[in-house]
């Protein structure tokens, strides 16, 4: 007799397909999440570092515009350019000084105009391309300067062909309009230094028209960036005028898929362990029959290698888990370096107005001649303040270069000297006396000249902003040597520190001041404690305000 055949419950059917197919959603879900995850964190750290370049950008693409701009002013006002409009002979010798003057201050052209749009000196007075004779009447810049006295335009040039913007001052006497002088600046070192950064920067005008790009090919378009991560910030100096910052979208993308690999290549693997567990598991039922005692013992087996897989996953978490600080901490360490690169942008951009000024002083004291002694007095004074000036600028670009990372023996006066003209200019130092204990003025000690000014500055920064309320405020410097160490402590007559500010006064980004920052006592004690000092809060009894402990190694 032949036996019928009978289907399958369907109970049994969903049971051998209901896991392979929860498996297969999980893994389908968890790659798009490890996409997801590799691709958002991705986009957040391209929008921060487009960010940040970004503000860098626009920083510096307005201290050109200021600095500029300045030079364009100056000019307008100097005796010499006036004279120049009045009487044509002496025309070659302003075009000679204004030749002087666009190597001095990094211009593109400087050229005057007479009430007509002529051209009638320039700073290419020699070349080929010379602009004297030249007509621009018909410019935006020359008609908007005669009529609101200052004006710009971003154009091509009518001799070179080149783009850049034009910078104009009316120039007048006795409220008559005698000519207008003329700043062109050309950005192609700023565009070539765009085009080395990996990501795009386009600056475009008030009509959307591009005017200048980290891509030549771009300008006077007026097509945004595509398929990128957008920043954009205003400039301030050119109203109208936008810098966008963008990053590509393709790096996000492949961080997407790189994650989302890993986590398939991971699938695999623990596809595989489980693979093979149940293999494992299939052989050890097959035995059962064997006996009781045989099964316990293939129980503990699978017991102690599913607790090893459940360490070496806990121990791979743990160490995803590192990796992710060890990133935040890298970031954060970029942060820090960028900090200090402003100090010496500040110094570079100060020096350019300040030779224009020690000029026009320099200028107007030798056409004083033998008039008002007042005169010559007062033009004396200014280049005095112009040389106070530029030495505090020198020691501000000597105190933002990189340390060598040497520890050589140093006079720990001349660091508190060159320290305490640093701090100067700020606007509590008139204010507050700062007072210095006698000590061995030959003292010296183990330190790099920089890093210690830097440590000085800060505490002494910290000073004069602590005493900003404070009547008859007073900074005491004293010294304590000792056989292998020297201690310096910094103290004034303030109201002192909270018990809750002390706790977390070397802690990053903890601060009490409204526009604080939180970093730099943070970077004072890690400079001193890698020179093998040390920098502490101290308080000394039956004092007030608050007292800082800088120790240093003798030689």
């Amino acid at each position: 007799m032949i036996k019928s055949q009978t289907a399958k419950p369907r109970g049994v059917i969903f049971a051998a397909v209901h896991p392979g197919l929860w498996a297969g959603l999980c893994v389908a879900a968890g790659l798009f999440l490890s996409f997801y995850l590799g691709w958002s964190l991705t986009r957040d750290r391209l929008l921060g570092q487009a960010e940040d370049n970004a503000q860098m950008r626009v920083l510096a693409l307005e201290g050109m515009l200021t600095t500029q701009r300045a030079v364009a002013t100056v000019i307008s006002s100097d005796t010499e350019v006036t004279k120049a409009l009045l009487d044509p002979a002496i025309r070659p010798d302003v075009s000679r000084k204004l030749e002087r003057l666009r190597v001095e201050t990094g211009s593109a052209v400087i050229y005057l105009l007479d009430a007509s749009g002529t051209a009638v000196a320039a700073s290419n007075w020699d070349g080929q391309e010379s602009f004297i004779g030249r007509g621009y009447a018909f410019r935006d810049y020359f008609n908007l300067a005669v009529k609101d006295g200052t004006g710009y335009q971003f154009t091509s040039g009518v001799v070179t062909k080149r783009p850049g913007l034009h910078l104009s001052n009316r120039v007048e006497k006795d409220g008559v309009t005698l000519g207008v002088v003329v700043v062109k600046i050309e950005f192609a070192p700023l565009q070539a230094a765009w085009a080395a950064a990996s990501d795009e920067t386009v600056v475009t005008a008030n009509d959307g028209q591009i005017v200048l790009s980290s891509d030549p090919s771009s300008l006077g378009q007026r097509e945004s960036l595509s398929d990128v991560f957008e920043v954009s910030k205003p400039i301030q100096e050119m109203k109208g005028w936008t810098l966008r910052v963008g990053a590509s979208r393709a790096m996000a993308v492949y961080a997407g898929l790189a994650s989302a690999t890993v986590f398939l290549s991971l699938s695999a693997a623990i596809g595989l362990i489980i693979l093979r567990i149940v293999q494992r598991r299939r052989r050890d039922a097959e035995r059962l029959s064997e006996g009781m005692r045989h099964r316990q013992a293939l129980e503990r087996a699978v017991s102690e290698r599913t607790a090893a897989l459940t360490a070496e996953i806990e121990e791979r978490t743990l160490a995803e888990r590192r990796l992710a600080e060890l990133q935040v901490n890298l970031i954060q360490a970029n942060k820090l370096a960028t900090l200090g690169q402003v100090t010496a942008g500040v110094a570079h951009e100060v020096n350019q107005p300040l030779a224009a000024i020690r000029l026009l002083a320099d200028t107007s004291l030798a056409l004083a001649g033998d008039g008002s002694p007042g005169l010559e007095k007062n033009l004396s004074k200014i280049i005095g303040m112009t040389q106070r000036i530029e030495k505090i600028t020198s020691s501000l670009r000597r105190f933002a270069r990189k340390s060598g990372g040497h520890v050589v023996p140093l006079r720990l006066m001349e660091a508190l000297d060159n320290s305490l003209l640093l701090t100067s200019t700020s606007p509590q130092a008139k204010a507050v006396r700062v007072i210095i204990e006698p000590f061995d003025r030959d003292l010296t000690v183990l330190a790099e000249a920089v890093p210690l000014e830097q440590i000085l500055v800060n505490l002494i920064t910290n000073g004069y902003e602590a005493l900003a309320s404070t009547k008859d405020g007073e900074i005491r410097i004293s010294v304590v040597i000792e056989t292998n160490v020297v201690d310096v402590f910094v103290a004034d007559n303030g109201p002192g520190l909270a018990p809750t500010i002390e706790k977390t006064l070397f802690q990053p980004f903890a601060t009490s001041k409204a526009g604080g920052v939180g970093l730099g006592l943070v970077i004072a004690r890690d400079i001193a404690r890698n020179m093998g000092g040390d920098l502490d809060y101290v308080q000394k009894l039956g004092t007030g305000g608050a007292c800082f402990q800088l120790r240093l190694r003798r030689p």
